[in-house]
């Protein structure tokens, strides 16, 4: 992920969801998701980059944008 979880941040804001509804609608843990947005996971598993992205309701656009 790009800028230590920034992306994922911003997504998460602009999408007017906590931690807490993130982990809720995507099965990753709240402290998992902080830890990517702290930049402490600084390479996240595919399987939850793609949990995060199904969570966040990201169409394949975004979805790159997560991943890169």
């Amino acid at each position: 992920m790009v800028d230590g979880g920034a992306v994922l941040r911003a997504l998460r804001i602009g999408a007017g969801l906590t931690i807490d509804e993130l982990a809720a609608r995507s099965g990753v843990s709240p402290r998992t998701i902080g830890g990517i947005e702290r930049g402490r996971v600084r390479r996240p598993h595919q399987g939850t980059i793609g949990a995060l992205a199904g969570g966040l309701g990201l169409d394949p656009g975004g979805r790159e944008r997560l991943r890169a």
